[in-house]
């Protein structure tokens, strides 16, 4: 008796039902946890370009409002001015993109920002496949993937248009 338990105790390994039914397992909670992070991954990312767009619209506005007070004139398309930030006079663009810098060169990144009468009136940013946006009148538009037809199209990548 006693050398059949030491027998039993000398095979090592596991039998193929043991071998199959961790492979169950490990199938199972894959089948769990893949649509789960998916979908965590894309909530970042809609949230990313929700907080970049809200960025660019403050820095729009403070480029907008520094216009004002410095030269006492409208902000408009193309308008330069100091912003203290140690790179001279530049427009609103260029403030932006020195702020954002991951805008600049970007392949999927991009801003479309609307002036009238001085004011920023609209900011539309494209991170990927996601839109956000902000206007004036509707405030803070949520972020909408490009396959959920956007109410605007995407930026041109790689910059900061202002119009």
């Amino acid at each position: 008796m006693i050398k059949k338990l030491q027998a039993l105790r000398a095979k090592k390994g596991f039998t193929l039902v043991e071998l199959i039914v961790v492979i169950a397992i490990i199938g199972v909670l894959a089948a769990i946890l893949i649509p789960t992070l998916s979908g965590v991954i894309e909530s970042a990312r809609k949230r990313s370009a929700e907080s970049t767009c809200q960025s660019i619209q403050n820095l729009a506005k403070t480029f907008a409002s520094t216009v004002m007070s410095k030269t006492g004139n409208l902000c408009a398309s193309g308008t330069t001015v100091d912003m203290d930030d140690g790179n001279g006079a530049q427009t609103m663009s260029a403030y932006i993109m020195s702020q954002i810098p991951e805008i600049s060169g970007s392949t999927d990144k991009g801003a479309t920002i609307t002036l009238s009468g001085g004011n920023v009136t609209a900011v539309y940013y494209t991170e990927g496949a996601f839109t956000a946006g902000w206007t004036s009148t509707a405030g803070t538009l949520a972020a909408t993937k490009s396959t959920d037809s956007p109410a605007n199209p995407p930026a041109t990548a790689g910059s900061v248009t202002v119009s």
